[in-house]
């Protein structure tokens, strides 16, 4: 979220202090330079879970936050596609599911933690 918005201002596709909804609009309205950015965080989100899955072999990977949540439709088929790309062929069916605690999810994993008795 934050960084996508400050890609998109430092890049003149939106000005500063506007909400991340309108980089979302932009890139709904099929806008060049949004498109663009957003084929950028695709690509680097899709290493990053790569990477994930090679270091952790988790069964799904889960995706919260609300830029994430607000952009799913946009979000959702193009990550997988690229992490399936990018990652060990042994870890390609694993998908990549939204969160259903939303913005919440951080937060309750971290209090889960907290009763369970913390990390070891």
């Amino acid at each position: 979220g934050p960084a996508v918005l400050k890609r998109a201002i430092e890049t003149g596709i939106v000005d500063e202090g506007v909400p991340n909804s309108d980089v979302i609009a932009r890139i709904e309205a099929r806008d060049r330079r949004a498109l663009a950015l957003w084929d950028e965080t695709i690509d680097v989100l899709a290493a990053a879970f790569a990477s994930t899955l090679a270091t952790f072999d988790p069964l799904l990977v889960v995706v919260g936050g609300g830029f994430a949540l607000a952009s799913w439709t946009s979000l959702h088929e193009p990550l997988e596609k690229r992490m399936r790309e990018r990652a060990m062929s042994h870890l390609r069916a694993r998908s990549i599911v939204r969160a259903k605690l939303g913005d919440a999810a951080a937060l309750v994993g971290a209090g889960c933690v907290a009763l369970d008795g913390g990390v070891a």
